[in-house]
């Protein structure tokens, strides 16, 4: 949802600036922001590529079409159409931003977004969510590399203390074998929250396996599987976990 809300208010701005573009193209993309805010998207997404078509070069037509193709779950269309924006335009910060973040929704697409995420840093030195999203994806490819974005982030005190960083950076002191630094981030995201089973799951793995604590992760283990839903996604996660609770308690 944040990601939708900062799409459009992106898309919004620009619509705002006029562009010194054809009326009646603006009233078409101001009806798509309409129909959008009533959630009529079909129709919102029918305007905006109407816009696109008339004005093929026009930021912020593309930009809303690529976003409301995402938020109908049309991921591909969405990113064929943020690439034209990025090609068009290849020195506007937002539009190489909303190609990046599009890329990187898809694993498959992590290198792609590596790219266009670093043109967007170049455009604009220090952005949060840039920092955060190139974060995100070198913890895919490469989380070594992701330890440089987690220390320009941590200049922020009020996302530094929050528990997503402190997971992520948890991660990343684990992979790069840092095993008591782990620990530490892991239990601050844990104390940030404590019900979020992800991080207790972290935490139980990093005391039990590399810090010799197993009695210690007895409970966070436990307290994972009393938190994290039965669904088919988490079943072989919940296998494993309650396998470990038997082995350690068996002891």
């Amino acid at each position: 949802m944040k990601l939708w809300l900062t799409g459009m208010a992106a898309v919004l701005l620009l619509i705002a600036g006029g562009c010194g573009k054809p009326r009646d193209v603006s009233e078409l993309l101001n009806g798509a922001m309409r129909e959008a805010a009533a959630g009529n998207l079909e129709e919102a997404t029918r305007l905006a590529e109407k816009a696109a078509d008339q004005a093929p070069d026009r930021l912020d037509a593309l930009l809303l079409q690529a976003i409301l193709l995402e938020k109908r779950g049309r991921l591909e269309a969405a990113l064929r159409v943020a690439l034209r924006a990025a090609e068009a335009h290849p020195d506007d910060f937002v539009a190489q931003y909303t190609l990046g973040r599009l890329y990187a929704a898809d694993r498959n697409h992590a290198h792609e977004a590596l790219v266009a995420l670093g043109r967007a840093a170049n455009l604009r030195p220090g952005d949060r969510n840039t920092l955060i999203l190139l974060c995100n994806v070198h913890m895919m490819l490469d989380p070594a590399q992701a330890g440089k974005y987690l220390l320009s982030l941590a200049r922020d005190r009020k996302l530094f203390d929050s528990a997503p960083y402190q997971n992520q950076l948890g991660l990343s002191q684990l992979r790069n074998r840092h095993y008591q630094a782990a620990g530490q981030a892991f239990l601050k995201a844990c104390r940030k929250a404590p019900d979020e089973a992800t991080y207790l799951l972290n935490l139980a793995c990093c005391m039990d396996r590399y810090l010799g604590k197993s009695r210690v992760a007895v409970p966070l283990y436990q307290r994972y599987l009393d938190l994290a839903p039965a669904t088919p996604e988490s079943a072989d996660t919940r296998r494993t976990v309650s396998a470990r609770l038997r082995a350690i308690r068996g002891r």
